[in-house]
């Protein structure tokens, strides 16, 4: 990513561990992983990424720059 980049991740975090056994989404073989707010926080600051969560289930990571 060039600095000053966007990467957008829109998707629905995982929340609820006991929700998720029942999540009609994991059973689906397009859905390979699931994340929450949390990962995608960990993964941006690992990055040296600034992250925004402007809305829910939508993360934005910029390249600062």
């Amino acid at each position: 990513m060039k600095p000053g980049g966007w990467l957008g991740v829109m998707t629905s975090f995982q929340t609820d561990d006991a929700a998720f056994a029942r999540w009609h989404y994991r059973l689906d073989p397009t859905h390979v992983v699931f994340y929450r707010e949390a990962t995608l926080r960990h993964v941006a600051a690992r990055l040296g990424l600034e992250i925004e969560i402007p809305i829910k289930d939508v993360a934005l990571m910029r390249k600062p720059g």
